[in-house]
C-alpha cells in the first residue's frame, strides 16, 4: 500500500487499536519474522516509517521479494506454497532464507518450487517436473543418481 508504511505493509494494514497490548504484540511478532529470515539489516536499511511508493516501488525487487515473504510467515500459515521465492536473492541470501524457513515451518507444509535443484536436497519429498509432467519423484538422496533428471538439473547449475 503506498500510503502505508513499511511497517504497516509487513502486516498488510493498519495496527488495530483497542485490542490489549496489540501494538505491543504485532511489534513482537515482526521482529521475530525479521530476525528469523535474517531481515533486520534490510530493515534497518529503510527504516519501519519508510513509504514504500506504489506497489512498493520505491523498495528494491530484493527488499519487495523479502518483504512479501515477512507478510506470508507472519501469518504463520499451516501450510505455504512459494514459487522460486529466492530467484532474485544472492547466493548465501538463498541459503539462510531457506534454513530459516525450512526451520520456521516444521511441523507445517512447505511447498516449493526451487529454481535450483540442489536446494531440494533440503526437503522430506522431490518431485521433478519437465514438460509440465511429473518425471520422478521421491526423497532426494533415491533420486540423484547418474542418469537421472534431478542428476542433470544439478549438473546444469
Amino acid at each position: 500500500t503506498a500510503a502505508a508504511t513499511l511497517q504497516e505493509n509487513i502486516v498488510f494494514g493498519k495496527l488495530v487499536y483497542g485490542h490489549a497490548r496489540g501494538v505491543d504484540r504485532v511489534h513482537t511478532a515482526i521482529a521475530e519474522v525479521v530476525d528469523a529470515l535474517d531481515l533486520r539489516q534490510s530493515v534497518i536499511g529503510v527504516g519501519l516509517d519508510f513509504q514504500v511508493g506504489v506497489g512498493g516501488g520505491r523498495l528494491s525487487t530484493v527488499q519487495r521479494q523479502k518483504l512479501a515473504l515477512a507478510r506470508a510467515v507472519l501469518k504463520r500459515p499451516d501450510v505455504l506454497i512459494l514459487n522460486e521465492a529466492t530467484a532474485v536473492l544472492d547466493a548465501g541470501s538463498q541459503s539462510r532464507l531457506t534454513t530459516a524457513l525450512l526451520e520456521e515451518f516444521q511441523g507445517r507444509g512447505l511447498i516449493w518450487t526451487l529454481h535450483r535443484a540442489s536446494f531440494a536436497k533440503a526437503f522430506d519429498r522431490t518431485i521433478v517436473v519437465r514438460s509440465g509432467r511429473v518425471v520422478e519423484q521421491g526423497r532426494f538422496d533415491e533420486l540423484n543418481r547418474p542418469g537421472s533428471v534431478l542428476a542433470e538439473l544439478i549438473a546444469a547449475e
